[in-house]
């Protein structure tokens, strides 16, 4: 990895980045003898980068919590199972009076309940943009049967298979949205649908607590804050007024003010650089857990039991999990007082870890991280690698200079483009010369977003 002498010069320059240094050492002397390549990889990241961002954040977490003096964080899964797991091994080592719980939701799961509360908004989310939009996943968003997504399809006219597995342009998806929220068969079996999961969705928030309080505190990666905002909605559509403390890795957007407290660890609305130089599909894969994504909730035994899709636990996931445990453990053992960490500073420490890992990967990174099988979209129906091999026709569709004309374009006419998750790995991947000539379109990209942020 040629990136690792990079790593390294940061956690030593830094002035609290021993710990860090010496933990990931450790780690890798643990695993000496793998002898798969894939595997030294992610035991070597986790050791030079995210084992530090990890821990930097579940640091912050906790002294952020004990400040505000919560005694309780409930971590949402699934980005939540790994933070809650280190944030456990911090707690016990320096024995801090916090309870860790774990809170099966999901955005597709909340959105179910939140059409009987806010249609308009229930069936934006609904119609989102993402890597790959169809007519037939926004149907599969939507959580309503397979027969009733025909019907509705073949309602809109969309009659073949071909028809409702075409991609659409995001003026496609803002006129496939009016059809839907004009369609009488859609908003009558969603608004049914809706108050039944409503009803079991609160009954789950009883029975785990957080229904029953004046003041509850979740952690999660972020981006948009929109799972907060669905707790929110559906416990004052239930005549619950809680006040709702989330603690977050990054925060793209300013929330709303009735939605409770949003802290950010890393970028917030403001933060234009981090978050431009951020990739938030490469965070989630570093945050993976062990079991499928929570896609509703049924009674077992008088109990609210979440429903989980299927899922087959990669490889690559269960390695850099137990990676991620030890590497805490071991930093326990270096660290002596957990308040002696400047909190504040903490981001001067992973920004350019970050940085370099996610707009600058080596062929090494990309080659394994970029493989991660990956989807953006709350189905989960379209997983393809992170890092997406892309067609000379694609990669030219991707420059800079085409995307800002088909946004230009939008209200006449714009061409689908296929994207890639971690479009910095999937460059890295790329024979020379092409990978340098899109090297430097990304680095052009950052400079109009900049420009556009600012604006």
């Amino acid at each position: 990895m040629k990136n690792h002498n990079k790593y390294i010069h940061t956690l030593k320059s830094s002035p609290f980045g021993t710990p860090f240094y010496y933990a990931g050492n450790k780690l890798l002397n643990e695993h000496k003898s793998l002898l798969n390549d894939a595997e030294k990889i992610i035991i070597q990241s986790v050791s030079d980068v995210i084992g530090p961002v990890l821990i930097s954040y579940c640091i912050w977490i906790i002294q952020k919590a004990r400040k505000s003096g919560l005694q309780k964080l409930y971590f949402l899964a699934r980005d939540g199972k790994i933070l809650m797991e280190i944030c456990k091994v911090l707690i016990q080592h320096y024995k801090l009076d916090i309870e860790c719980k774990y809170l099966y939701v999901s955005r597709y799961s909340l959105r179910k309940a939140l059409f009987s509360i806010n249609p308009d908004e229930a069936l934006r989310y609904i119609c989102r943009n993402s890597l790959s939009v169809t007519p037939a996943s926004i149907l599969q968003r939507s959580g309503l049967s397979s027969n009733i997504q025909q019907q509705v399809l073949l309602e809109l006219g969309y009659s073949t298979e071909s028809q409702q597995s075409i991609p659409l342009t995001p003026k496609e998806l803002d006129s496939f949205y009016l059809m839907l929220k004009e369609s009488k068969l859609f908003c009558s079996e969603m608004q049914a649908m809706s108050e039944e999961y409503n009803t079991i969705i609160y009954e789950y928030f009883q029975e785990q607590g957080i229904a029953n309080g004046t003041h509850i505190a979740i952690v999660d990666s972020g981006w948009t804050g929109s799972i907060q905002r669905c707790i929110r909605q559906i416990l004052s559509y239930n005549k619950v007024n809680v006040s709702i403390e989330g603690f977050y890795f990054g925060i793209q957007s300013l929330p709303k003010r009735e939605d409770g407290i949003y802290n950010w660890f890393y970028f917030g609305p403001q933060n234009y650089y981090e978050y431009i130089h951020f990739n938030n599909n490469l965070f989630e894969c570093w945050c993976m857990a062990d079991h499928g994504m929570t896609i509703g909730y049924q009674k077992n035994n008088n109990e609210v039991v979440p429903i989980l899709n299927k899922h087959a636990p990669q490889h690559y996931a269960i390695i850099q999990s137990d990676a991620l445990k030890q590497y805490a453990l071991f930093f326990t053992e270096y660290q002596h007082d957990l308040q002696s960490i400047p909190i504040e500073q903490l981001t001067s420490l992973v920004r350019p870890l970050l940085i370099r890992f996610m707009t600058h990967p080596d062929r090494d990174e990309a080659a394994v991280y970029g493989s991660i099988p990956f989807c953006d979209d709350t189905t989960e129906m379209h997983l393809c690698p992170l890092a997406a091999p892309l067609s000379m026709l694609d990669l030219c569709k991707n420059l800079t200079i085409i995307k800002c004309i088909n946004k230009i374009l939008k209200p006449v006419k714009q061409i689908a483009i296929r994207e890639s998750g971690w479009r910095e790995g999937t460059i890295a991947n790329l024979p020379l010369p092409m990978n340098w000539i899109m090297y430097i379109d990304s680095q052009l990209s950052y400079f109009v977003k900049m420009i556009a942020y600012k604006h």
